[in-house]
């Protein structure tokens, strides 16, 4: 079982201009047992000390609901003097923290050191209006990061993210046409089985347009390397 199924918050801190919103009292409802403290402000909360550990790790018992001023973060590609990437926005429905343990995390010490929890942004609404508002002006097709994808999805069964973003995007207008997707998959399994003839490629989570033109590289009964 993933770990993620297993998280039982044992404080949950609510911002108190949220205490009657239904997303709020549908996540609490989901952990009877966690003791429930109202905040007047998201950053200034004291965490219960724990001697024995760290606060990171005590934080990955401690769930705060609060709100985003804004859910989306340009990122201009620089990753240093001379590196570049794409250019992408970033998206931050769930923001500092995850409820894994894991030891070789290098964003342990950024930030989560100073904000010691998880923290869902439930202001839901503003988040969609301000993807709406962005791509309804953009000429080109635009990437979404939401950051460290797997924080944000581990925790997808109490969010329940994926139920507003799948539907959200599939009506944006400007998305990648299927045929740049097309292209970017037969690059990328080409390149694959030039390096292994006896790989076989299964996608996931593509439409039946890309997989008619792809299903004579993608055999799903004898996958042993899988795309999302």
């Amino acid at each position: 079982m993933d770990m993620a199924q297993a998280f039982r918050p044992s404080t949950i801190y609510l911002l108190r201009k949220l205490q009657r919103h239904k997303e709020a009292a549908r996540i609490i409802g989901m952990f009877p047992e966690a003791r429930v403290q109202i905040v007047d402000r998201q950053r200034d909360v004291v965490l219960p000390q724990h001697p024995s550990r760290p606060a990171i790790i005590a934080g990955k018992r401690v769930l705060m609901i609060g709100e985003a001023s804004s859910f989306l973060r340009h990122f201009d590609g620089c990753l240093g003097s001379s590196v570049r990437c794409a250019l992408y926005v970033r998206l931050v429905p769930i923001s500092n923290g995850c409820p894994y343990y894991c030891t070789y995390c290098y964003l342990a010490y950024v930030y989560r050191d100073h904000l010691p929890f998880i923290k869902l942004n439930i202001n839901y609404g503003k988040m969609c209006d301000e993807i709406r508002d962005l791509t309804a002006c953009a000429q080109n097709a635009i990437s979404f990061n939401m950051g460290e994808m797997l924080d944000s999805l581990a925790l997808d069964h109490v969010s329940l993210l994926a139920s507003r973003l799948v539907p959200l995007f599939s009506r944006l207008s400007n998305r990648y046409p299927p045929e740049q997707r097309i292209e970017f998959y037969r690059l990328l399994t080409d390149a694959i089985l030039a390096h292994n003839k006896h790989i076989s490629i299964s996608l996931c989570r593509e439409t039946p347009y890309v997989w008619d033109h792809l299903k004579s590289r993608c055999d799903p009964r004898k996958c042993n390397c899988l795309i999302w």
